[in-house]
């Protein structure tokens, strides 16, 4: 095999590595999902206050997920994770012998952060991840198995190897097992590129086929010596690799006054026993101006069912409707708005405006 081809293959694993990561990047936008920041080619260099830096097992993170917060003492969850991508031999079994030195460095790196942490309860927050689109050993994933639950080991032979590469035993053993991931189910470079132009086409309401580059290449930028004192990517990052910010996540945030000691009146009862007993006919509710809609509207949404969504939808704002920089009839002005609500209470991915879509392609996203 030629040289030049050992060169392409390398080159497959680094396009499997960004593409990898960018798709886990787009976690960062679900409000629900906890994360604050994903580094690139090594640890968060704010793990510790003061910038300190635990250097073991550093080289073998490829990637590393912060849940919480990028502090090991605060956060709720850290992944770390070492990805391998092969094109040449993709179709040979990660064998024992090929992930010790990738298990040996994860189990130094866990001592290393014991010792530096000793009251905090590591195997709590804390998990190491092998990710490869290569078959890895089935006997050998059971041992990690067996290990971590401390069960009569179906395979000793494979038990006895895992003890050597960690260097650890009974319920240390047991800890370190309970944190590692041999994941061998992932797809090839080529489909995570496929497969990252459909996640993000699931955040626009248009086909931007320049947004996942820009998201792959923001994974490549934290690659490269320019961001080694500062390898994290955050949700603000992705955001602008989309050309979007909080701000026109949100676009028409509701500006009725919340009362805190509203008389209901007469009719609320029964205009929300109407809503209920609707099914899937819409009810509308209207009246004249200033007898009262905004407020029983507030109360609407307090009073359903539990296992209800209710969405205020504010489309007058103060009278900024009639302003030229505050429309709020528009679509991609009430759909990303209501989306984006439903976004917040983790029942959908968020929706990112864009310049060139239209009202239909809004609804069609909505």
């Amino acid at each position: 095999m030629s040289e030049s081809m050992l060169v392409r293959a390398s080159r497959d694993g680094d396009q499997f590595h960004y593409l990898w990561a960018a798709r886990r990047a787009l976690q960062l936008l679900a409000p629900q999902s906890g994360l604050v920041a994903i580094t690139i080619e090594g640890a968060a260099t704010t793990e510790f206050p003061g910038g300190e830096q635990v250097e073991v097992g550093e080289q073998l993170i490829d990637i590393a997920e912060y849940y919480g917060s990028t502090e090991l003492e605060s956060a709720t969850w850290i992944r770390y994770m070492q990805l391998k991508h092969s094109t040449l031999q993709v179709d040979e079994v990660w064998q024992p012998s090929g992930l010790e030195k990738t298990i040996r460095g994860f189990a130094e790196r866990y001592a290393a952060l014991q010792q530096k942490l000793p009251g905090v309860p590591l195997n709590e927050r804390l998990e190491f991840w092998f990710v490869t689109n290569r078959t890895i050993n089935a006997d050998f994933i059971m041992a990690v198995e067996d290990a971590a639950a401390q069960k009569k080991p179906r395979h000793p032979g494979n038990l006895k190897k895992l003890k050597a590469f960690t260097s650890l035993d009974g319920e240390a053993l047991a800890s370190f097992c309970g944190m590692l991931r041999l994941d061998g189910s992932q797809d090839n470079y080529w489909t995570q590129r496929n497969i990252l132009f459909q996640d993000v086409s699931g955040y626009l309401p248009d086909m931007d086929v320049d947004a996942p580059i820009r998201l792959k290449d923001l994974v490549n930028r934290k690659a490269l010596s320019e961001s080694a004192t500062n390898p994290a990517i955050t949700k603000m990052d992705v955001l602008r690799v989309l050309n979007t910010d909080e701000a026109q996540l949100f676009p028409a945030p509701c500006l009725i006054e919340k009362l805190a000691e509203a008389i209901p009146r007469q009719q609320e009862q029964a205009v929300i026993h109407s809503i209920i007993d609707a099914a899937d006919t819409p009810v509308i509710v209207h009246a004249d101006a200033g007898v009262g809609k905004s407020v029983l509207s507030t109360r609407i949404c307090h009073s359903l069912p539990n296992g209800s969504v209710g969405l205020l939808y504010d489309c007058f704002g103060n009278g900024q409707y009639r302003s030229v920089s505050g429309y709020r009839h528009r679509h991609r002005t009430a759909l990303v708005q209501l989306a984006n609500q439903l976004s917040a209470l983790g029942l959908c991915h968020p929706l990112i405006p864009t310049v060139h879509a239209d009202s239909t392609a809004y609804m069609r996203a909505f």
